[in-house]
């Protein structure tokens, strides 16, 4: 995710430095940059939205000011909103570059949009994670297999070893390491959640 914000941002900034620098032009540049800004940061907060598990994955945005109403009841109706939001973005960009608001070569200007591809998709990678769980027979053989050497742990420790507090002390410090290691990866499985240990989603829009 944090690759992805990168991708964007340098998007974002090619974009402001590229923007024409004559005067007459200033007003027609800055309403570019405004809407430019806008979009970037609903595109962002929509791609967390995307890829959260949380209860209220709501997001903030900078203010959506000249963005029609139309276009954002759709874009809560929808499912794929970085999508759509990515494609207005390279919309008001090739409008922006016909008007010449944009002024540079497209050879140039076409690393922006390599830019926004590579962070969608990285968006794409993350949402992996929620798309493709462990599938189930795996995460049972796992469990059934912990509980078989939970058991077979205490009964060659118990005959092996000469006292009984050797015996518990090796029998739990294995099986302990063990099942550690097997509740971290179910943390790790699912980390866009509203859980202690998961990534603080909003607080990465904010």
């Amino acid at each position: 995710l944090q690759q992805m914000r990168g991708e964007w941002f340098n998007a974002f900034s090619s974009c402001i430095a590229f923007c024409n620098s004559s005067p007459d032009r200033a007003g027609e540049v800055e309403a570019f940059q405004h809407l430019l800004l806008r979009l970037t940061s609903m595109l962002y907060g929509a791609a967390l939205s995307d890829v959260s598990e949380m209860t209220d994955d709501s997001m903030e945005f900078v203010n959506p000011a000249g963005i029609s109403q139309d276009s954002l009841t759709f874009l809560r109706s929808t499912n794929v909103r970085a999508e759509i939001v990515l494609q207005w973005i390279q919309k008001s960009i090739h409008e922006a570059s016909g008007k010449e608001i944009i002024k540079v070569a497209p050879p140039i200007l076409s690393r922006v949009y390599n830019q926004l591809g590579n962070g969608i998709v990285m968006l794409n990678n993350a949402q992996k994670l929620n798309s493709f769980p462990v599938p189930f027979p795996v995460a049972q053989m796992i469990f059934f297999s912990l509980v078989l050497h939970w058991m077979l742990t205490a009964i060659v420790c118990a005959a092996g070893c000469e006292t009984m507090y050797e015996a518990f002390f090796q029998s739990f410090l294995v099986v302990f390491i063990y099942w550690s290691v097997h509740y971290v990866g179910e943390e790790l499985e699912q980390p866009f959640g509203d859980d202690p240990n998961d990534l603080p989603i909003a607080h990465m829009q904010a």
